[in-house]
């Protein structure tokens, strides 16, 4: 153990000064100096070898396809817009048993899944249409080592 580390914490020695430090870190500052020699380092470096590049050229058949997710998505919006928008466009009759925002709500689930339908069947058509344009191409698939 050292004796800065015995000395209790409020009394001071009169050996210990502002450059304390000083003398407990030269001893470090030289092994670490010893350790990082320059000629050591290049001896332990791992020689780096050139990376070993392979390349596999593949025949692909290309073909478009629709994004249903999308078309269903906008069929449903829009489907439900215009169902609420025609709903709010007629009078109600105030003997009605029901008010105008349980008929504009009941519209909107029903145009919605109207706008749903409508939109999987534009998918499926456009479908159609997609398949017919095929083509053909090369892949590259490269690997590096």
């Amino acid at each position: 153990m050292n004796e800065q580390n015995a000395t209790p914490a409020g009394a001071h020695d009169p050996g210990q000064g502002a450059h304390e430090g000083v003398a407990t870190d030269a001893p470090m500052q030289a092994d670490a100096a010893e350790v990082h020699d320059p000629a050591e380092a290049t001896e332990a470096a791992p020689v780096m070898s050139e990376p070993v590049v392979t390349e596999e050229q593949v025949d692909v058949s290309i073909q478009r396809s629709v994004r249903f997710g999308r078309l269903l998505i906008v069929g449903a919006i829009i489907g439900g817009v215009l169902a609420v928008i025609l709903t709010l466009l007629r009078p109600v009759d105030p003997e009605a048993l029901y008010e105008m925002r349980q008929i504009a709500g009941f519209m909107l689930v029903l145009g919605a899944a109207i706008g749903l339908f409508a939109g999987a069947l534009l998918g499926l058509i456009l479908n159609l249409f997609a398949r017919r344009k095929r083509g053909s191409g090369v892949a590259v698939h490269t690997d590096v080592q």
